[in-house]
């Protein structure tokens, strides 16, 4: 006696064609905005911490004129844009303040320190910095024509970098102090 098998379908494999519709629909509407905003703040990240650098950078350098150089060099440029971003504009300012805060100085670019604020003068002690301000669009990974900024469209920062000036001495040759050259 033969006995005819017949095999029976199961109803366990029929959910998986509705389930690719609804990964397609999660890739495309969740992860892939999460994944292209997720980009913003990894570049807004490097940039800044890139930024200290250069304005470290500028601070270690013995006469002032040679860090304004060193800001209106490319070199730094190049590598900010190879981030991804778009460095709209630069300028370095001078702080000079007393001890306390209390009084505050700015010089932008090569303007010079009065005599009465230089190093070693009346013997109130003040601290001396260089302030790096850049504006930069930090773009997502897809950018449009238009949208939103952060989905599809850069966001505009305003970063704002200090480091202290190391250089306090004068000029042996000329008596001028290197902040002021």
């Amino acid at each position: 006696m033969t006995v005819k098998r017949t095999e029976r379908r199961s109803q366990s494999g029929t959910a998986v064609t509705e389930f690719a519709a609804s990964l397609v629909i999660f890739v495309c509407v969740l992860f892939v905005p999460i994944v292209n905003m997720a980009f913003v703040p990894a570049r807004y990240l490097i940039v800044h911490t890139y930024l200290n650098n250069v304005v470290r950078q500028m601070a270690l350098s013995e006469k002032r004129s040679d860090a304004v150089r060193y800001l209106n060099s490319n070199n730094w440029k190049k590598v900010i844009e190879s981030f991804g971003v778009n460095l709209k504009s630069a300028k370095v300012t001078l702080l000079v303040c007393n001890n306390t805060g209390d009084t505050k100085l700015s010089l932008v670019g090569q303007t010079q320190v009065p005599p009465q604020s230089l190093p070693h003068n009346d013997g109130e002690i003040r601290l001396y910095s260089l302030e790096l301000a850049c504006d930069i669009d930090v773009p997502p990974l897809f950018k449009g024509s238009t949208g939103l900024p952060g989905f599809n469209a850069p966001v505009a920062f305003t970063f704002k970098n200090r480091a202290q000036w190391e250089n306090l001495c004068p000029n042996p040759i000329t008596g001028d102090f290197y902040i002021n050259e």
